[in-house]
């Protein structure tokens, strides 16, 4: 499901789609899982918080492109291998 929604202090709109966050969430930790990568040496590589990337694979945190990238870099791996197939 897919929704709009407004920032309470901005008058910005953010797209926000709970399945594709999911997806690619559980997709970061099954290849994280697979290259036998700790959520903390996976944190400290991309420079954030281990609780950041915690929230990444349960798709309960909408994160930039860039960080994407970053995280596929570290992965060593494509970032599209974290997308879903069109």
């Amino acid at each position: 499901m897919s929704l709009w929604y407004m920032a309470k202090d901005t008058s910005k709109r953010y797209y926000r789609d709970e399945q594709l966050l999911v997806f690619i969430g559980a997709k970061i930790k099954e290849v994280r899982l697979s290259k036998d990568v700790s959520i903390g040496v996976l944190a400290k590589e991309c420079k954030v918080d281990n609780s950041q990337i915690s929230r990444m694979e349960h798709g309960k945190v909408n994160f930039s492109m860039s960080m994407l990238y970053r995280i596929a870099d570290v992965l060593k791996v494509d970032p599209r291998d974290l997308l879903p197939s069109v």
